[in-house]
């Protein structure tokens, strides 16, 4: 289980709203110690509460300890690093499953402390919006590996992960891809250009207009002298 450390209530414990924050504490590690396993943001509560700030003077300097380092503090308390963590969760994966009961299990009295975190601290939202994308990206590897076992096996099944792969590695390109790249691989620069299409021939200009349609009208306006 978890240990509460001095970091978790870094306030004398006659500050106010201390008491209330250490209950809420000691409630949350009896409902932890009651679950048959740990809930899913268990792990991501732990590396949260763990993430550190430079500590900023009254001044707007950051405040150095002896030996001249900036001193840093936990970035989260214990009960925002947890609602983060939570909300970062797919809706079927959080316990407890409503914001209600999550509001219990911090020991507060309603949703609108909350609000009013997320209010002050906008990087509570940027958290919880890029947190889902960045456990996603911590099984890439997992991914890759999973395709190649997949795409090596000589199972007429696994043609589309041996083409997925073979194109990933650029040694497949599909039918029909077209690149278009400048001298040195620089991107080609498109230019409007004037085109005197009277003298071509209605199958010509057929072509020049479908040309314009699949690539955009970089003809300066042929497809519509076509249409003309």
């Amino acid at each position: 289980m978890d240990e509460v450390d001095d970091e978790d209530f870094p306030a004398p414990e006659n500050t106010p709203g201390q008491a209330v924050s250490r209950l809420a504490r000691a409630q949350l590690d009896r409902w932890l110690r009651e679950q048959e396993g740990r809930p899913g943001w268990f792990e991501l509560w732990e590396e949260l509460r763990a993430e550190r700030a430079p500590v900023v003077g009254p001044d707007g300097e950051l405040a150095l300890n002896e030996r001249g380092q900036v001193r840093t503090r936990r970035r989260w308390d214990w009960r925002k690093a947890l609602y983060i963590a939570w909300s970062s969760l797919p809706r079927s994966q959080r316990q407890p499953p409503t914001l209600e009961g999550l509001c219990d299990l911090l020991g507060l009295r309603s949703s609108g402390t909350i609000r009013n975190w997320r209010r002050k601290d906008p990087m509570i939202e940027e958290r919880v919006a890029g947190l889902p994308r960045q456990m996603l990206l911590g099984h890439v590897a997992g991914v890759y590996q999973a395709l190649v076992e997949v795409a090596t096996q000589a199972d007429p099944r696994a043609f589309q992960d041996r083409r997925l792969f073979l194109e990933i590695t650029g040694e497949y390109r599909p039918r029909g891809a077209l690149t278009l790249a400048g001298e040195d691989g620089e991107p080609v620069v498109a230019q409007t250009v004037n085109v005197d299409v009277s003298g071509l021939t209605d199958e010509q200009l057929d072509a020049l207009a479908g040309l314009a349609e699949r690539f955009g009208d970089t003809t300066g306006g042929a497809g519509a002298a076509a249409a003309d």
